[in-house]
């Protein structure tokens, strides 16, 4: 019974290990877990939710990560979800939440970010994968957590 226990923890923890464990209800890409939260809120309170769950708002770095990233929020049937970026220092220059760094990648909409009605402070992703600066404050997004 011994060998049997010991194998199965090897087992557990190659499978954690290698980043393709993920808690129930999240869903596996790349190295990363990810959960869509049916919350429907502002960036702030969607930050809170996701850090509240050990995790932060996605943080996209790849075209195949953004185009998963679409895929689920079209999965949800759901207008945009929240990520992780912001331009709270410095008007017009984004930033991730967990690193503070520019963007090396971005899918923008095109002449986005222009932070139309002041205040377009954070991101928003739609169902096509392209990207938009939003208020922070309209409840119009829902959270869409990665623990990396």
């Amino acid at each position: 019974m011994y060998p049997f226990a010991l194998t199965a923890f090897a087992f557990l923890l190659l499978h954690e290990c290698s980043g393709q464990f993920c808690p129930d209800d999240w869903t596996y890409f790349e190295g990363s877990c990810y959960l869509y939260v049916n919350e429907y809120s502002n960036w702030h309170d969607s930050k809170s939710i996701c850090e509240s769950l050990r995790s932060h708002l996605v943080e996209v770095t790849s075209d195949a990560e953004n185009n998963f990233v679409a895929n689920m929020v079209r999965l949800h049937k759901v207008n945009n979800i929240w990520a992780g970026m912001q331009d709270f220092a410095q008007d017009g220059h984004f930033v991730w939440l967990s690193s503070l760094q520019p963007p090396v990648y971005t899918h923008w909409i095109p002449g986005q970010p222009d932070d139309a009605f002041g205040g377009e402070d954070c991101l928003e992703i739609l169902p096509t994968g392209l990207w938009n600066d939003r208020e922070c404050d309209d409840y119009r997004s829902y959270p869409l957590c990665e623990q990396p």
